[in-house]
């Protein structure tokens, strides 16, 4: 809203808008993550991909957590397929096929988690996991909440 709508509204906001994990990637050689043994693979939001740019920064932190593995579906980047629903629109038919094939993609990786750093995806994703129930082994977890655990918030992420 701060960055793309309110300007185009003409509402000046006096501070520069920067996604916490570009501030995170930007300090990440300050940041002592403990060792995560799990195999991960990361859904790039729509919106942060394809509006922000912001395609590295999870990348460059999730590297930085030893022994974590990083494996990336086909479909990544501004190429990543969106989690089906846009808005918080209500979720048709057409929205959780496009779901349940992007649950697949990431299932498909052999990842133990699917990490995303929209709370939107995670949301849709988590509903289309739960309809699925006989396909969806993965768990699903906010990225951000998983590198706070990393660095010893919790004992979850280990």
């Amino acid at each position: 809203m701060f960055k793309h709508v309110y300007p185009r509204m003409g509402i000046w906001v006096p501070f520069e808008i920067v996604h916490i994990l570009t501030v995170l990637a930007a300090k990440v050689d300050k940041l002592g993550f403990a060792p995560v043994e799990r195999t991960v693979t990361y859904h790039d939001p729509c919106r942060l991909v394809k509006f922000d740019d912001v395609f590295d920064a999870p990348r460059e932190l999730l590297s930085a957590v030893p022994g974590l593995e990083v494996v990336e579906m086909g479909r990544n980047g501004k190429d990543a397929l969106c989690c089906g629903s846009s808005n918080w629109v209500s979720c048709t038919r057409v929205n959780k096929k496009i779901q349940v094939e992007r649950l697949d993609e990431a299932a498909g990786t052999g990842a133990a988690t699917l990490l995303t750093a929209c709370p939107k995806c995670n949301i849709h994703l988590r509903c289309a996991a739960r309809d699925e129930q006989e396909k969806a082994t993965m768990e699903i977890v906010d990225i951000q909440t998983f590198l706070v655990e990393s660095l010893g918030g919790s004992r979850r992420a280990t």
